[in-house]
């Protein structure tokens, strides 16, 4: 009998990308969550989800056992400090208990982030106090300790997903998605001056450790899934900019103020 997996968000880049990796052996039976023009794939069940609008009643279009559920939606990506961000938070909480009382579910996986963190510094462990200071790292960390007092009685497997600096895809976010717009509108890039060392992580990495977590019927709790090394910003782009011919302009933007200069996942867990 194949596993039940529900993405919520599946539909999202990260999420399209997962499905078709987890599609590739064919032990799953998929659920997908979408809000907008769901992806056409006849190996994959769509269902309608408003995370903000959600009723009692649109559970009849949810499994009643949920092997696997996967949280990689959420909002307002491109504006850290949006008051949104709590918004989704507290309805995300809500829909998650509703479907914890309607549906067994097993285990639960969520996307989250290096911004839980804060303004941190060097090598981060898993194990690390979280001061965020972004309304983005503060609604993700109110929503895992919403998980984990809601483990207690529920009783699921949980694995906290905290990805570092993401590169290599298209999205319409990040510095990567940032400079192939210039390079396709033949400007010139413009960025801060570069000396910030993250973690950067390649898309086609990311996804393969989202599948090899998700799969792996382990309770991990957090986990960093990052390259586990520092990288000098200005570096990496420098790369690209030779690779891509696209001129830089180094120094036309501040620092953000929600980043420190140099830090980096551990990778111990991973």
């Amino acid at each position: 009998m194949k596993k039940t997996f529900l993405i919520i968000g599946g539909n999202s880049y990260i999420g399209t990308l997962l499905i078709q990796k987890l599609l590739i052996n064919n032990k799953y039976t998929i659920y997908s969550s979408f809000y907008q023009n769901p992806k056409n794939n006849d190996k994959v069940n769509n269902i309608y989800l408003d995370i903000n609008n959600f009723k009692k009643k649109d559970l009849i279009n949810f499994p009643n056992r949920i092997d696997n559920l996967i949280i990689l939606s959420w909002c307002k990506l491109n504006d850290y400090n949006s008051k949104e961000h709590l918004k989704f938070s507290k309805n995300l909480t809500l829909f998650t208990k509703l479907l914890l009382n309607n549906s067994k579910i097993l285990a639960i996986n969520v996307l989250g982030s290096c911004l839980e963190y804060g303004v941190v510094n060097g090598k981060i462990k898993e194990t690390y106090h979280c001061h965020p200071v972004t309304n983005y790292g503060i609604s993700k960390l109110k929503y895992l300790k919403e998980l984990k007092k809601l483990k207690y009685k529920f009783n699921y497997k949980l694995n906290w997903m905290r990805i570092f600096y993401i590169y290599g895809d298209n999205r319409d976010r990040g510095i990567w998605s940032q400079f192939l717009k210039a390079k396709k509108e033949n400007k010139i890039f413009k960025m801060s001056e570069g000396n910030q060392q993250f973690d950067f992580i390649h898309i086609n990495k990311l996804i393969n450790y989202l599948d090899i977590i998700v799969t792996s019927n382990k309770s991990l709790g957090i986990i960093n899934i990052c390259s586990g090394r520092p990288q000098k910003l200005i570096r990496l782009v420098k790369s690209w900019s030779i690779k891509y011919n696209v001129k830089l302009k180094v120094g036309f933007y501040p620092y953000t103020k929600y980043e420190s200069m140099s830090y980096w996942g551990s990778k111990d867990k991973l």
